[in-house]
């Protein structure tokens, strides 16, 4: 049993999420940090016990806090229309409403795991806030407004995964009640509709190459009560590439990630090399571009690629 601010990590996919949501994440660079950087630590309560071959985790987390998400004049402010409602004249935005009191403001978990011939899996489920505030829209004599407010879903979801040789087969699947979308439909006065959503990600992992990790996953989305006019697809497709490759004793690292939706023609791209100069110090250099549709999930960061370079010196201090 621990008790404290904890990362619980479900599932295993590189940039997209189905099960790892128990904790929020920042934005404030989008998705290209590590995960383990973005993922924001809650207050909670985690305990585990063998049940036979298996292993039950429980999860309290009476933690109201919630995803990062940039906004105004940020390099990474979300403008999607995937994410955020357009109106022909700017929208007056409140702050969002979050739940209030331990009882309503907690989120319960569950998860068992078990090896069952050679496969590791896992059945989740987890009644929570979702991490992105809902943007509905309320209408008045004055004029429409964007009152945001967290609301409640619960996941039930499965992982698996099983290493052949080289090669590695995973995978996650989640149903998630009660998500909010957009529509741009006149007939409904606050802009968003709830529907139920299946979700599902597969990756293979490849090291046949001395020193290379090469990874492909596959994300697909259903809604299963898509409404009128919304600005998603009842169906979304993504797919990444993940290509990483050591040298000279893993002292040289070269990464590259590329993300693509397979709808909108829009998707980003990250090439970095991290060079461990010496035990104390340590270079990085990166590039992160996207490209595509304005109003797609990554083509509306066009313009912020970016070049990056990073030192880091670490010492001891002298007893």
């Amino acid at each position: 049993m621990r008790i404290g601010k904890q990362q619980v990590v479900w599932g295993q996919a590189d940039g997209l999420r189905v099960l790892d949501v128990v904790n929020p994440f920042s934005f404030r660079e989008f998705v290209w940090p590590d995960a383990q950087d973005r993922r924001i630590p809650l207050w909670m309560l985690r305990a585990e016990a063998p049940l036979g071959p298996a292993t039950l985790q429980l999860l309290y987390i009476p933690d109201p806090t919630y995803d990062e998400i940039p906004l105004g004049n940020a390099a990474f402010a979300v403008t999607t229309p995937l994410l955020v409602p357009r109106g022909s004249t700017p929208i007056p935005v409140r702050e969002a409403a979050r739940p209030s009191g331990l009882r309503n403001s907690s989120d319960l978990g569950a998860r068992v795991s078990a090896l069952i011939g050679g496969w590791d899996l896992t059945l989740n489920y987890l009644h929570h806030y979702y991490d992105d505030p809902v943007p509905f829209i309320e209408l008045s004599s004055t004029g429409a407004t964007l009152a945001p407010r967290y609301e409640r879903s619960q996941l039930f979801g499965a992982s698996f995964s099983n290493a052949f040789g080289s090669t590695t087969v995973r995978g996650e699947l989640g149903y998630s009640t009660d998500r909010w979308f957009i529509t741009r439909s006149v007939t409904d006065p606050d802009r968003v509709f709830s529907s139920d959503e299946f979700a599902f990600v597969i990756g293979v992992d490849n090291v046949a190459l001395a020193d290379t990790l090469i990874s492909v996953q596959y994300f697909h989305s259903q809604l299963r009560d898509p409404a009128p006019a919304m600005t998603r697809s009842s169906n979304e497709r993504q797919a990444t590439l993940l290509v990483q490759r050591s040298f000279r004793n893993e002292s040289l690292k070269l990464r590259m990630l590329a993300l693509r939706s397979l709808d909108r023609d829009d998707g980003g791209i990250q090439a970095r090399m991290s060079w461990q100069v010496s035990d104390a110090f340590s270079l990085s250099l990166s590039l992160e571009r996207f490209y595509g549709d304005r109003d797609g999930l990554f083509g509306e960061f066009r313009d912020a690629s970016r070049i990056g370079l990073e030192a880091q010196w670490s010492w001891a201090r002298d007893h």
